[in-house]
């Protein structure tokens, strides 16, 4: 049958030539982009080789530098000539000899000046381009220096409108000296020119740019400063500054944390490609640079030859084209009643073949559209026969991970004329099941021959790849079993021998594969002579069973060393003979049951004295409240006797001295149960160790040599200064008497920041940053039982000597504090107590003010209530204040308070105990304020309960009078609360 000529075919001639020009201009652009990365690649490698270069060169001069410096801090001359000028024992030749010395110095290694300056920070002598004081760069770089003792440089500077300038400030060592560190005999500062030794090092630049520098830069503040002068910008060192928040601005991303390789714009708003370094021992940034016009000026030459060649392609193929659908013209009409013979006959063929095979029979044309599939396809994917025909056979049945390779394959076989005769690839049902596929190919050809199409004949193999697949990750699981270093893993034979091991049972053991290879291994070998019986014991079981109920022994290691194992095994094989064994590792088990063991006797000795300081703060708060008695009336009674009942004075100042005594006992129990209070404020540990340290010599004797380790920068932290004080007093006699024949007393201040491990290995401890207050001995020590009870109250060690207060006073105050102690100690080799208290953050709660000097005012009719739920100290309170001319109102508790305050007109002052029955003083107070606004309050108490203070430290502008106190004591601190 005669067809009209398709009309299409011009106009997929017009998409080929579309195609082929995308193609062409796309070519184009990869070459362009390929070209202008190259271009910029080797830029950034030569920059970044500059950068290292820079960095090297300027970690190399410092290096020398500081190596020169510190031949000049040991040199034998600082002890033979420095030290005597210094210290005035020189004549006048001896200065010329120093001058000369440091002349030479500085024309040795270049200096342009040196100044030199005894210990008092005096300068002594000046040479070169220094006159006078140093500036405050170099007093800044002296001081660190000399606390150091090191050579430190100073910064880059400009002072007093001189030129650029830095220096290093070099310690003087005596020289040779035994002490450690040696001491220091003075100080010199050396200034060269950063003109002359620096910049020379960052400007030059290898090879030719007419854009590419070098600058250094330092952060000082939101700024960031240029330290050298600039290829663009001369006279920029020290005053080209930029803002660290400049978002391109290479030098603000180095300032900011940026390292490596960066594009951005520099100082002049110029796109740059830079290499940004740190530099080693320095605060300077480097950053090597060069414009990217100048970078990617070639590739514009290029580009313009590549325009012209693309053109020139694209009108090659527009020619070729049009002559291919000429030709084609005439070829498709004589050739079509040829295809579609050849097309008829296919479908036949296939048909007559393929149709009713138990195999998948597929056809598609040129553009990978379905011509022909089988029934068996169709029960496969779930189509019908009519959805498939026409359908494009790679958007309907290909992966979407697979589709672009696999049609790219189809179309170079359309075109190339050659097709893989076998592949496998998964194909998608309608329902989106992935079956795998394994096909076989050939290439359909019109009688011309030319390609039409493809045929293929597949064979699922979906259900055999996944039975392959679940049989080879059975294996690579069973193989990584045996080779996980969880367990070790060994094959062997009830007899003993071993015949394959994984490494894990070799570190175990501590064997070398070699070892297992040469047949020397054997399970019994590694086995001691008494746990034999329990293995053959665990044989019998496991030949009766199949396998062995998993049990502890100890293996013996090619080292000869004893370890801890679990064993568990099966027997396979004829007669079970075999076996499969498994072995666990115990020593981190066995460890960590020590350890736990440990923690639960840290966490039993805590417990116990949390129980003894509640029970020592409750005995002391009810015995302070009877010494408040016999305090009050002693005072009053002393007060009224006249002076010539001596007798009877006498008397009274016994039994004032005796409550005094006791009221100093009730206060040490009241520091172990953490119930005193606190006058906190930030405190340097270091500070209160060296005020300290004159009355601790004078305290422990001659004979016991005080060694003081303190770390600079020490942390503050929120404390009683007075009350570290008796820690280190009642810790260093206590480090005295055990001492007798005298020794070494250490005291050690430090930064240090608990980590979760430690935490975890000690009780009560929290991780953070903490301070450390180390005081050791190296006294007689002590053994297990004695460190357990150290710190519990009336526990000694002195007999009838000691109190056994003091470490017990001691551990209250570390608690009060919020810190932590422990002992370490051994019988014979010394103790050392380390206290860790946590970093202050924020501001110190303020503590009570002073009590005013002289005797008390006359009171001027002021009407006081008080509150006291005790009769005795409540009467004596009332005595004490009416003698003064005060005037009363007495309540036992709050709701008595109350209903006395409805009544009452005039009230000038509450003064209560903390602790009431069924309600606080601060509740009262607080209700008694809401209808009295002005109302003044005085607290009293024998410990400062939850109401008045919070972990010991008052509030502020609290006002608090300590129980047992003193007539003065009470009428001073209602003078002080009265007048606000």
């Amino acid at each position: 049958m005669e067809r009209p000529r398709p009309r299409r075919v011009p106009l997929l001639l017009v998409a080929a030539f579309a195609l082929l020009t995308a193609g062409i201009a796309w070519v184009g652009w990869l070459m362009y982009v390929h070209d202008r990365e190259q271009d910029l690649e080797a830029a950034r490698e030569q920059l970044w080789a500059v950068s290292n270069l820079k960095v090297q060169e300027l970690s190399r001069w410092r290096q020398e530098r500081l190596g020169n410096a510190r031949v000049l801090a040991q040199s034998p001359l600082n002890s033979l000539a420095v030290a005597p000028y210094l210290a005035g024992r020189a004549d006048a030749s001896a200065e010329e000899g120093i001058l000369a010395w440091m002349r030479s110095r500085m024309e040795s290694y270049g200096y342009s000046g040196a100044v030199l300056l005894d210990l008092a920070g005096a300068v002594r002598l000046t040479t070169g381009a220094v006159d006078g004081q140093p500036d405050a760069e170099g007093l800044a770089a002296l001081s660190e220096a000399r606390e150091r003792r090191e050579p430190v440089f100073t910064r880059i500077h400009r002072s007093d409108g001189s030129s650029i300038h830095m220096g290093i400030a070099v310690p003087l060592l005596a020289s040779p000296s035994h002490s450690v560190p040696p001491p220091l005999v003075g100080m010199l500062l050396l200034v060269l020119e950063p003109e002359t030794h620096i910049y020379p090092l960052i400007e030059a630049w290898p090879g030719s740019s007419e854009t590419a520098e070098t600058l250094i830069v330092r952060q000082e503040g939101e700024d960031v400063v240029f330290l050298n002068d600039l290829r663009f910008r001369p006279g920029a060192a020290l005053t080209l500054r930029a803002s660290i928040g400049a978002e391109d601005l290479p030098a603000a991303m180095a300032a900011r944390g940026h390292t490596g390789l960066v594009e951005g714009r520099d100082y002049r708003g110029v796109p740059v490609l830079a290499a940004i370094q740190g530099v080693p021992g320095f605060p300077w940034l480097l950053v090597a640079k060069v414009d990217q016009a100048e970078v990617l000026a070639s590739l514009r030459a290029r580009l313009w030859l590549l325009g012209g060649l693309i053109i020139a392609l694209i009108l090659l193929v527009g020619a070729l084209v049009l002559l291919a659908w000429k030709r084609w013209e005439t070829e498709a009409m004589r050739s079509e009643r040829a295809v579609e013979q050849r097309l008829i006959e296919s479908e036949r063929r296939f048909r007559e073949t393929l149709e009713n095979v138990d195999l998948i029979a597929l056809e598609l044309d040129r553009e990978g559209r379905v011509t022909f599939c089988n029934d068996h396809l169709l029960r496969l994917t779930g189509w019908t026969r009519d959805e498939v025909i026409g359908r494009d056979w790679f958007e309907t049945f290909i992966p979407a991970g697979q589709r672009t390779e696999l049609r790219r394959t189809f179309d170079d076989a359309m075109c190339l004329g050659t097709l893989p005769a076998h592949h496998e690839n998964p194909i998608v049902t309608r329902t989106g099941e992935l079956r795998q596929v394994r096909w076989n190919n050939i290439l359909l050809r019109s009688p011309g021959g030319s390609v039409t199409g493809a045929a293929s004949i597949a064979e699922d193999v979906t259900d055999h790849r996944r039975a392959a697949e679940e049989l080879r990750v059975s294996e690579e699981r069973l193989r990584a079993f045996f080779e996980s270093d969880v367990v070790g893993t060994l094959l062997g034979d009830i007899h003993g021998g071993i015949e394959q091991a994984n490494d894990e049972f070799l570190r175990i053991v501590g064997y070398t594969r070699e070892d297992l290879e040469s047949g020397r291994l054997r399970w019994t070998d590694l086995t001691p002579a008494e746990f034999l019986p329990i293995d053959w014991e665990h044989v019998r079981e496991a030949q009766e069973r199949g396998a062995c109920t998993p049990y502890e022994k100890q293996y013996l290691r090619k080292d000869g060393s004893r370890i801890w194992v679990l064993v568990g095994y099966i027997l396979h094989g004829p007669k079970r003979q075999h076996s499969v064994a498994f072995i666990l590792d115990l020593t981190k088990a066995k460890e960590a049951e020590a350890a736990n063991l440990e923690l639960q006797q840290q966490l039993t000795q805590a417990q116990k004295m949390e129980s003894i300081g509640r029970l020592a703060g409750g005995v002391a708060h009810d015995f302070n409240n009877m010494l408040q008695v016999i305090l009050g009336y002693g005072d009053m009674l002393r007060a009224e006797l006249p002076p010539s009942e001596g007798d009877e004075r006498e008397a009274v100042d016994q039994i004032l001295a005796a409550a005094s005594r006791a009221k100093e006992l009730t206060s040490r129990l009241l520091a172990f149960g953490r119930k005193q209070v606190l006058s906190i404020r930030h405190t340097d540990l270091g500070d209160v160790v060296r005020g300290i340290e004159p009355m601790l010599r004078r305290i422990i004797g001659e004979d016991i040599r005080v060694v003081l380790r303190g770390e600079p920068g020490l942390w503050p932290v929120a404390a009683d200064p007075s009350q570290m004080d008796q820690v280190l007093l009642n810790l260093a006699v206590n480090a005295r008497d055990a001492m007798p024949r005298g020794g070494t007393l250490s005291i050690e201040t430090a930064n240090v920041v608990l980590d979760e491990a430690h935490a975890a290995t000690h009780v009560s401890e929290s991780p953070g940053d903490h301070v450390l207050l180390a005081v050791g001995d190296t006294g007689c020590g002590m053994d297990e039982e004695t460190r357990r009870h150290i710190f519990e109250p009336f526990f000694t060690t002195k007999g009838s000597g000691g109190t056994g207060l003091g470490l017990a006073t001691v551990y209250g105050i570390v608690k009060q504090h919020g810190g932590h102690i422990w002992v370490y100690s051994e019988a014979g080799r010394g103790t050392t107590f380390k206290i860790y208290l946590p970093r202050a953050a924020g501001e110190a709660g303020a503590s009570a003010a002073p009590l005013p000097a002289g005797a008390p005012l006359p009171a001027q009719g002021e009407v006081i209530l008080v509150v006291e739920d005790n009769d005795q100290v409540r009467e004596i309170t009332r005595r004490m204040l009416e003698h003064q001319g005060y005037v009363l109102l007495l309540a036992g508790d709050a709701g008595e308070a109350l209903r006395l305050a409805q009544e009452q007109g005039r009230i000038d002052l509450l003064l209560t105990d903390v602790i009431l029955p069924g309600q606080s003083g601060r509740d009262l107070f607080e209700a008694l304020t809401a209808r009295r606004p002005g109302l003044r309050v005085l607290y009293m108490s024998g410990y400062s309960g939850t109401v008045i203070a919070h972990h010991g430290i008052l509030d502020e502008a609290t006002h608090f009078v300590q129980k047992p106190f003193t007539r003065d004591g009470l009428l001073h601190a209602v003078q002080r609360a009265l007048a606000g």
